[in-house]
């Protein structure tokens, strides 16, 4: 078993691990870190990596041709039509 200096709780209630901590465990911006407590009071801490488009591109399958040119376009005017200056609608 390894041991890492601990990490600190910031005023935010974010917490920092120190970067060996999070070089040991392939931790990056973006990804979740999920804790589980046991009965007994322990934590299990399990990295959940960020995932984008790419990886979850084929997950479902179909039939169907798909024209991701179209699904862009769709995607982007929403955007334009619900989203205006960084805002919510």
């Amino acid at each position: 078993m390894k041991l890492f200096q601990t990490g600190k709780m910031t005023q935010k209630g974010q917490l920092t691990f120190p970067i060996a901590l999070r070089r040991e465990l392939d931790i990056t911006e973006g990804d979740r870190i999920e804790v589980v407590i046991n009965e007994s009071g322990e934590a299990t801490l399990t990295v959940r990596k960020k995932q984008t488009l790419m990886d979850v591109v084929g997950i479902l399958s179909t039939d169907k041709e798909i024209d991701f040119d179209k699904v862009r376009e769709t995607a982007q005017d929403y955007v334009a039509q619900n989203y205006k200056h960084g805002g919510n609608k």
